[in-house]
């Protein structure tokens, strides 16, 4: 399992954006869902499952944000895999 700020969310291009000035980003590498897709497919991992949440904007959250299947919605994503 693997658990990530989607690089290409609106929260994951606040986070690239602010990397140089914030120093707990300073030195983290941002990935997308196709990113980690491709890795895992590479490093010989199948049966991807992918999770998301936080679809909505940090500023504007009350509650506690619903989780999903799939990407492309959430800034928060996990991905579990299995070894092939």
């Amino acid at each position: 399992m693997i658990g990530l700020v989607d690089r290409d969310s609106p929260l994951g291009r606040e986070y690239v954006a602010q990397r140089e000035a914030d120093v707990f980003h300073r030195a983290a590498t941002f990935y997308s869902a196709a990113d980690v897709s491709e890795l895992l497919t590479q490093a010989e991992f199948g049966g991807l499952s992918w999770m998301q949440t936080l679809t909505t904007p940090l500023a504007e959250l009350r509650e506690i944000d619903p989780i999903s299947p799939g990407t492309g919605r959430g800034a928060f994503l996990v991905v579990s895999a299995r070894r092939r």
